[in-house]
């Protein structure tokens, strides 16, 4: 009789034992499925109504090396303005033929970084990271595609997953 009391009272402690570490222990939240957004819209051009742009030539040459151009466009999904983009591009080397990148695109929600190099031949494509995010972007990664075009204005498509 003495040995099942015993058990009952060692059990008994194992319990809330077990019960009360549970109660104490942080708890994980259950993994959240990342979310993909893309977006393909169009940029604004320099001279257009309600975009700003400076240029800054090198001797007069807007592709010598360190020419840049800095810009805050418009941006539009068919006739509807989905946000704007602010930030700069440097001229790299003629060889090359590539402006190195480093702006923001605003959006409904909040606001998505790039950087990279860009061909300065709007008849190419390329790709540039997607560097963070705020808002519903927040650590956001992806890339941001050139469309391939040889007519301003310049298309892109965004791909943005956020964890």
């Amino acid at each position: 009789m003495r040995r099942i009391v015993t058990m009952a009272v060692v059990v008994a402690a194992l319990v809330a034992l077990a019960l009360l570490v549970r109660r104490t222990s942080p708890r994980v939240a259950s993994a959240r499925a990342a979310t993909t957004t893309d977006i393909t819209f169009k940029e604004g051009i320099c001279n257009a109504p309600g975009s700003h742009c400076h240029n800054s030539f090198v001797k007069g040459d807007p592709t010598a090396f360190g020419a840049r151009i800095i810009f805050s466009l418009p941006l539009t999904q068919g006739s509807t303005k989905i946000g704007r983009e602010k930030g700069e591009c440097v001229f790299l080397n003629r060889r090359s033929g590539q402006y190195f990148c480093d702006y923001n695109i605003r959006l409904l929600g909040g606001q998505v970084s790039v950087q990279g190099a860009l061909p300065y031949n709007l008849n190419a494509s390329a790709s540039i990271p997607v560097t963070g995010g705020t808002g519903v972007y927040e650590g956001a990664y992806g890339h941001l595609t050139l469309l391939k075009d040889p007519n301003p204005p310049m298309r892109y498509q965004l791909h943005i997953t956020t964890p």
